[in-house]
């Protein structure tokens, strides 16, 4: 999937995320380090506010036949606007 294209699936997926969501509702929002600014774009284009990014450290990793083994993983805590 191309850059525009990926930012687009973001865009679709945060609409109803944001209109099904009260204000006061928190939302754990993991994400790639490489599509950090892709996923802050879109959160914000659809009223998604990001408090702070949290770093996920793993216990240990064994994830059996997963490609993707990181012992951590950024995610956003964030509610709307």
């Amino acid at each position: 999937m191309g850059n525009a294209n990926f930012y687009e699936f973001l865009l679709d997926t945060f609409e109803p995320i944001a209109n099904a969501c009260k204000s006061t509702a928190p939302m754990y929002i993991f994400h790639s380090p490489k599509t950090q600014a892709q996923f802050e774009s879109a959160m914000a284009e659809k009223g998604i506010e990001v408090i702070s990014q949290l770093i996920w450290n793993k216990p240990n990793v064994n994830h059996v036949g997963a490609k993707y083994k990181a012992k951590h993983e950024p995610f956003f805590y964030a509610h709307k606007k």
